[in-house]
């Protein structure tokens, strides 16, 4: 019985060998010892994909081999192998950096100075998933979809998780309401349930009540929620310069 190929996994990541079972350890030799046999099969396997190469220590052989497998298989890379040469230089932090940089590639290879650095990377708290479908291009690879939030963001009400970009996605769906919004999160200790309160800013052009009333229903049919939603005029809500605190939660003073 042939291992089964790393390509037939699902795709994750990998901060140490270890981090692979016995199992995927064959299927990675496997999955190069076929490549090494094929190499006109796999010839445009990466292609359309990019691999960033974050060094922020000197290497030659294992950046290079990273660099030429890649281009074996078709791909692209970018990257650096001065941190010197980066926003590092500036104070940027690994995780800012890798923040910046899955934005133009689709997987990173990163060699620190610092154990656990890539750990951090790891942890950039990113939310997307895995398309398994195949590629319109032909590719049966996994793709990364887009990035749906980030997981420190995330706030829960009524055991239901939720994400300041799906409250975004929902606004812009109704009618004269604006970008700015804030939540407000309480608890009523009487009833014993959680409060949501959702304060958007509209136009005057439409009903603020009928508004409200249409925020409500796409919150409940989309989310399972259903807020108390105050609708009040364009530049009520507060500005900062710095980013926006869109959720205050009174539940965990």
């Amino acid at each position: 019985m042939r291992p089964k190929l790393m390509n037939e996994y699902d795709m994750k990541h990998l901060i140490d060998p270890t981090d692979l079972t016995v199992a995927e350890t064959d299927g990675v030799l496997a999955l190069a010892e076929e490549i090494i046999a094929n190499r006109a099969k796999f010839a445009d396997a990466c292609r359309g994909r990019k691999l960033a190469t974050l060094f922020y220590e000197p290497s030659t052989r294992t950046r290079l081999s990273f660099t030429s497998a890649m281009l074996e298989l078709g791909g692209t890379v970018l990257g650096f192998s001065d941190a010197g040469s980066s926003s590092v230089s500036k104070g940027e932090t690994v995780a800012d950096t890798v923040r910046v940089v899955r934005c133009f590639a689709d997987i990173i290879a990163m060699r620190h100075f610092k154990e656990g650095a890539p750990l951090i990377c790891f942890r950039t708290h990113d939310i997307s998933r895995i398309i398994p479908e195949k590629c319109s291009c032909g590719s049966s690879y996994p793709r990364i979809d887009m990035i749906r939030g980030r997981s420190d963001d995330m706030f829960k009400v009524r055991g239901v998780n939720m994400f300041p970009s799906q409250i975004e996605d929902l606004l812009q769906n109704v009618d004269g309401v604006a970008s700015e919004y804030t939540i407000t999160l309480a608890h009523d200790d009487e009833k014993n349930r959680d409060i949501m309160i959702l304060t958007v800013e509209a136009e005057g052009r439409v009903s603020f009540e009928t508004t409200a009333l249409k925020i409500k229903e796409l919150f409940k049919s989309r989310i399972g929620v259903t807020p108390k939603v105050t609708v009040v005029p364009i530049k009520t809500l507060p500005r900062s310069e710095k980013k926006t605190k869109r959720v205050t939660d009174y539940r965990e003073t």
